[in-house]
This record gives structure tokens, C-alpha cells and sequence, in this order.
């Protein structure tokens, strides 16, 4: 569990530090943009973690351990991104930002498997037009 703890939690913790947000209130799509930019730049830079990370935690037996952290961790994610939309005005902001998280989770799933043929770039443009 400690092994666990120490390769998930303080790394996700490492991904949460690149959310350099000056109001958690008053999101500005450019810090949205950077943390997207910091991100992708980290899966592209460190694709075997992202391998462990994805591996370990979509085993139900890992996340229910680590479930509380992890939440805690993405909860500030999904009040920025919440917060942003709310105040763009847009309709259904909770579901739009769970929807662009989603998003981005697949996106990091598919350039895992195949990094070689996965078209980060362009992917990259789609993402930020949802914001």
C-alpha cells in the first residue's frame, strides 16, 4: 500500500502542481491551456509511468485503496474546470467538465497503446476548442 501511495498519489500530486490557477473562481482559459499543454508535454515525456499509472489504477482492488486521495487530488480539477465553464455561462458546466476530463483520460489512454500513430497535436487543437 505504501509502494502503491508513493508511485500514484505523489505523482498525481506532481500532475496537480502544473494547475497554476491564481483564482479558483476566476479560471482564465489560458491556465486551463497550460495545465493541458503541462500534460500532455508529461504523458509525452514519461509514457511508461503513465502506462503503470493507467494499469494500476483502473484495478478496482488499487483505486478502492487509494479511492479518497485520488478524489481528493481530482476534486480540485474538476472545481477548476466547474468553475470555469460556470462562469463562461455554459449550460450543464459540471457535465461539460467531466466530459472534457473523460476526454482527456482517453486521449492519454490511446497515445499509451500507440504513441507512434496517435495524433497528439491535432488532438490537442480539439481539446482546447471545447474550453
Amino acid at each position: 500500500e505504501e509502494l502503491l501511495h508513493k508511485i500514484i498519489i505523489d505523482k498525481m500530486k506532481g500532475f496537480f502542481d502544473l494547475l497554476k490557477i491564481k483564482d479558483i473562481n476566476n479560471v482564465q482559459k489560458h491556465e486551463v491551456v497550460g495545465f493541458i499543454d503541462s500534460n500532455l508535454e508529461l504523458l509525452n515525456q514519461d509514457l511508461d509511468f503513465f502506462k503503470l499509472y493507467f494499469s494500476l489504477t483502473l484495478q478496482p482492488s488499487v483505486f478502492s485503496l487509494l479511492e479518497k486521495e485520488i478524489m481528493e487530488i481530482f476534486g480540485v480539477l474538476i472545481e477548476a474546470i466547474h468553475n470555469y465553464y460556470l462562469r463562461k455561462g455554459c449550460k450543464n458546466p459540471y457535465v461539460k467538465t467531466r466530459f472534457l476530463l473523460a476526454v482527456f483520460d482517453g486521449i492519454g489512454i490511446h497515445y499509451i497503446i500507440d504513441p507512434n500513430n496517435f495524433p497528439l497535436d491535432e488532438t490537442r487543437k480539439m481539446i482546447i476548442d471545447l474550453l
